[in-house]
């Protein structure tokens, strides 16, 4: 939104006049820079905002119980330890386990 403001009047807009406009989870996305900063971005970045069909998926932080639990569940479910890098990841999908990972991920 700051380069918006900075640089909108060589494109002939007016930095005062921003109005920001999401649909689904860009519309989440939209009421996140609304509430940001309790409403009182300074400088304002946009002066109205617009949303359709909103999708908000919920919010935790890094390290809430919720997303705690969910990791553990994908990581029993997979059988892998959640440090497992890329790079594995892609030799277990040459050596043809990807079906089993991706089962085992859905089924989570």
């Amino acid at each position: 939104m700051q380069i918006t403001e900075s640089q909108i009047s060589k494109f002939g807009g007016d930095p005062k006049k921003v109005t920001i406009w999401g649909l689904s989870a860009g519309a989440g996305s939209v009421l996140q820079h609304v509430v940001a900063n309790g409403g009182k971005t300074n400088p304002p970045l946009f002066r109205a905002a617009m949303t359709s069909s909103t999708f908000l998926p919920s919010q935790y932080k890094y390290n809430d119980q919720i997303p705690e639990v969910s990791a553990a569940k994908l990581q029993r479910s997979i059988e892998l330890p959640l440090t497992v890098a890329h790079s594995h990841l892609d030799a277990l999908c040459q050596d043809g386990l990807t079906s089993r990972v991706r089962y085992r991920f859905l089924k989570f």
